[in-house]
Parts: C-alpha cells; sequence; structure tokens
C-alpha cells in the first residue's frame, strides 16, 4: 500500500536512480538534512489514496503496518495505522462524526452514538497506563489479575461494597467461598449422601469428617479376598515375568532402529538396515554402511552405479614393467582384467584409421607417406580451431586475458570482456512458480492468473551471476512476485517482493548472498 502513496512521485521520476535521500517538486538540489523524502511545490500537493472505509477490514489494509496514511472517502476524514488499528486523525465536531470529550457530551442518539468498536478488537480500560479491565469481542469481562501465594487453595472474587457500591477485588480460601455459595443456595444444613458397596468386603469405601470427604481405595492382592483394586509391585513382577514366557509375534519393519530389533506388546519386529542402524535385508531400495566383504561372485542384475574407485586386488606381480591392467569386455557380458604392453596400449588409444572416438590418429595407409590425423573441437571431440567455418564447443573455457568481440583484427579489448555490437542475452517468461538457471538472465513473471515464486539458485559457486525480474501482466497487488532464495538472503531478508505490475528488479550475487544493484 505504502507503493500505491508513492505511485505519482515515481511516475514523475520515470527511470531515475532514486538514492538515499529523494526531493519531488521545486528546488529539487535542496534538500532538508533530516528528511529521507520531501516535497516542495507553491501550487500542488501530496494527494493521497481515496479508499472506503469498508475497505479497511479486508486484505491487505487489515494488516497494514503502523504510520501508513490514508484517506476514507465515506468519512472524508485522514486515518492512520496505530497499535494495529485504524484511527482516525482529523479532529471533527462531536455534533457530525460522535466524538467522545472528556467533559461529557450531549445530544446522544442512543439508537446511534456508543462507547465501544466497531470490529472484533477488545475495549481496554487503564489507570496509571497500567490495563486493569478489559471487554473482549465476545462480551467477557476480564480484570487485572491479583496475586495469590503460592502453595495456597485461595480464589479470587469480585464483590459489592454494599455501602459504596464500589466493585472490589478479594483473594480469599477456596473453603471459605465454597461455603458462601452453599449457603447462599440454601444447602449449608443439607445431608449428603455418598453410596458404597453394601457387600461385607467392600471395594471402596467413602469417610467424613469435619467436612473432608475421603475415597478410599484397596489394593489388589491377588487372594481374590478384593476384587478389584491398584496392582501391588509384587502382583506386576509376576505378570511381567509370565509375559516374557509368550510367544512373540513377530513382523519385519522398514523403519530403521538403532538395536536392528524392538519388541513391542508381545511384537517381535526385524528392522531394515540403513547407512547408520544394523538389521535386516528388504526388497525395497536400502543404503547400508560400513564395508563389507563377499566371498564368492556377486550378481547385479541390472545396473550398477560405483560413486568411487574401484580397486583391482591382486595384481600379477610378475607382469613386466610396460604392462598395463585393462579391463575388457567379453561378448557373454563378463568384464575380465588383461595385461596389455605399452605399444598395444598406445595402438588401442591411438587407433589405425581416422575416426571420431580419437583425439589424434595415423593413417599409414598411403604408400609413400604416414598422415596424423587432428580432427576440429566441436561438442564432442577434442580438437583444433578451425578458422574458416564455424564451430561449437562444449565444456567450460577460461581466458585469462581480456576477450573482444566484433572489434578490428590486432585490437585489444578495452576491458576484460568488449562487445563491439549488439548483444543478446536470454529472455525467460513463465506463467507460474520458476527456479532460476544457470540458462537464465531475464525473467518475465507473468502473475495475471495468480501469484508466483521465483527461486534464486544457491549463491555459493556463481559468485558475480546477474537476474533481472519483471512483473508483467494484469495481476494487480494483490497477485504478488515473490524472489526467494536458496541460500544466503537479499539486502538482508529472506525474500524480495514484487507487487505492482510492469515493476521490474535487477538482483547480483557476491557468491554468499544476494544484492539489489537496481529497481
Amino acid at each position: 500500500m505504502k507503493c500505491r502513496i508513492f505511485t505519482v512521485i515515481l511516475f514523475l521520476l520515470s527511470n531515475a536512480t532514486a538514492f538515499a535521500q529523494l526531493k519531488v517538486g521545486s528546488n529539487p538540489s535542496q534538500i532538508n538534512k533530516s528528511s529521507i523524502l520531501e516535497l516542495e511545490s507553491t501550487r500542488q500537493g501530496l494527494l493521497l489514496p481515496r479508499i472506503p472505509g469498508a475497505n479497511l477490514t479486508a486484505a491487505p489494509l487489515n494488516t497494514a503496518p503502523d504510520g501508513m496514511i490514508i484517506y476514507v472517502t465515506d468519512s472524508s476524514s485522514l486515518f492512520i495505522r496505530k497499535n494495529g488499528l485504524w484511527q482516525k486523525m482529523s479532529v471533527d465536531s462531536v455534533a457530525n462524526n460522535g466524538n467522545w470529550n472528556t467533559i461529557g457530551n450531549a445530544g446522544l442518539d442512543s439508537t446511534k452514538n456508543f462507547l465501544g468498536t466497531t470490529d472484533q478488537q477488545a475495549l481496554v480500560f487503564k489507570t496509571g497506563n497500567a490495563e486493569r479491565m478489559r471487554l473482549s469481542a465476545n462480551g467477557n469481562i476480564k480484570v487485572a489479575a491479583g496475586t495469590i501465594p503460592d502453595g495456597t487453595n485461595q480464589v479470587q472474587v469480585v464483590v459489592i461494597d454494599p455501602a459504596t457500591g464500589t466493585l472490589l477485588q478479594r483473594t480469599m480460601a477456596a473453603s471459605a467461598f465454597n461455603n458462601a455459595i452453599v449457603s447462599l443456595n440454601g444447602l449449608r444444613d443439607s445431608v449428603q449422601t455418598f453410596a458404597i458397596d453394601s457387600t461385607a468386603a467392600k471395594d471402596f469405601s467413602i469417610t467424613s469428617t469435619n467436612g473432608v470427604h475421603t475415597l478410599n481405595i484397596p489394593t489388589q492382592s491377588g487372594t481374590g479376598v478384593t476384587s478389584r483394586g491398584l496392582l501391588s509391585y509384587n502382583d506386576w513382577l509376576r505378570f511381567d515375568s509370565s509375559a516374557r514366557f509368550q510367544i512373540l509375534h513377530t513382523l519385519f519393519a522398514t523403519a530403521p532402529d538403532p538395536n536392528g530389533i524392538s519388541v513391542n506388546n508381545g511384537t517381535l519386529t526385524l528392522h531394515a538396515a540403513d547407512a547408520t542402524n544394523p538389521g535386516g535385508v528388504s526388497a525395497g531400495d536400502q543404503t547400508f554402511g560400513g564395508n563389507k566383504t563377499f566371498q564368492n561372485n556377486v550378481h547385479v542384475v541390472q545396473n550398477a552405479t560405483i560413486d568411487g574407485n574401484v580397486i583391482l586386488t591382486n595384481i600379477n606381480s610378475a607382469a613386466p614393467t610396460d604392462s598395463n591392467n585393462v579391463l575388457i569386455r567379453r561378448t557373454d557380458g563378463t568384464v575380465v582384467k588383461k595385461l596389455l604392453n605399452d605399444n598395444a596400449f598406445k595402438t588401442l588409444v591411438i587407433g589405425k584409421s581416422a575416426g571420431t572416438v580419437n583425439d589424434i590418429n595415423i593413417d599409414s595407409s598411403s604408400a609413400t607417406q604416414t598422415v596424423i590425423n587432428v580432427p576440429d573441437a566441436s561438442t564432442t571431440v577434442r580438437g583444433v580451431i578451425n578458422l574458416l567455418s564455424g564451430q561449437t564447443f562444449a565444456g567450460y573455457k577460461s581466458f585469462r586475458d581480456s576477450l573482444a568481440v566484433g572489434v578490428a583484427e590486432g585490437t585489444k579489448a578495452n576491458s576484460s570482456f568488449q562487445v563491439v555490437g549488439s548483444v543478446a542475452t536470454n529472455l525467460t517468461k513463465v506463467t507460474s512458480s520458476y527456479t532460476a538457471t544457470a540458462a537464465d538472465n531475464t525473467i518475465l513473471a507473468d502473475a495475471t492468473s495468480g501469484a508466483l515464486t521465483i527461486t534464486l539458485p544457491s549463491p555459493g559457486t556463481i559468485a558475480g551471476r546477474i537476474y533481472t525480474i519483471k512483473k508483467i501482466g494484469s495481476g494487480g497487488i494483490d497477485k504478488e512476485v515473490t524472489i526467494a532464495t536458496s541460500g544466503g538472503t537479499i539486502d538482508g531478508s529472506s525474500n524480495y517482493i514484487i507487487y505492482n505490475d510492469w515493476t521490474f528488479v535487477t538482483i547480483q550475487t557476491d557468491g554468499t548472498d544476494w544484492y539489489v544493484i537496481k529497481k
């Protein structure tokens, strides 16, 4: 909403850069030191947004921050957001707006005038700047709590002083309060009867002495004399001992357990092992920890993926010094280890005829000369640069010095990277949430259909990367574009939000956080 207040100002500035301080109007070079924004004019004023009063309780104005100022058309008054509420700023007459005066009011209409709130907010009464009473939104009255000493059986009550009619808050014993309630209800002299078992051996008994009622519950002895009661420790040991000898029901669980096996209510559960916990082997996917040695063959039905090194043991120590260990796949699919001397190995690598798989190959088919073929570099083959035709390379390339594009031959670049001519960067348009990639430069976020999020990549390995993100479409301020991070902050915040359509921001990272460069 703050952005809406200054829409006219931003329009006048067009594409000008906003610095720490901003002045609009006359004498733009003279700005007061204490102001971050200054307006100066002898014929123009600041036009605030004109909003119907009904919109104050709807999003986003119902959660606007304190300090926002608007003009409410229904009451023809300025309102300021203070203490989480919209409060009228202008001082109008009592007859027109029903303001309450501290010296009394007259001419009130009980069908219209009242003291209170018109929304779901409580009405608070204070003295000495401390809350004494609160009338909640649902009509309950809450008074300031008194102090009850710890360890005492006391309650707080509100009584009426018969002499002055004053409501007084008092602390009294719970027993005195109960006696007062009994007396008020005419129950002080009534007889209270408690029912107990009528059999000879009573399971429960209730005694009453001096107004104190005691409920006696026996302990279950296990001898049959008492039919119900609390279980004794000896009986618990007897039941526990019997439970240990019962036949356990066995289950298998895929969830890991630090012990590998667990017992719960007579059920023995074998848990599946993982990288940090022991257990069994399940039929599903699993990851094991620790070194494992297989004495015999290992058969893999599908693919085998190895992230680390493969160590081949039992290398023949008697092999010639010019030999190399290589892996060869047989026609039956098995991979075996063989020894090849250097000459055979070089022939295998270099080859005897031209082909796209060789960096350099030797062609000796001619009777008069042997030709060394060096291929042109491409996206799949290493080689040389061809000056007569275009080429496409793969893999990252680093230039130690400057790079010039489109300059005259023999001209050194005047910067690390110089382009004489037009420059094209990738433009990506999205209509839903999207994660920026290394192939993106400018991202157009169309929020016409709904709010969306553009997630920036982790900045750890991309120091210096720049993204420009612009909100397009006709979504309005209710369909915002949120720029989130996968690491670090954006100017110290967890995200950056664009509310207005056709608004952009350029962001760059230093490898740790992201920073707004232009907006």
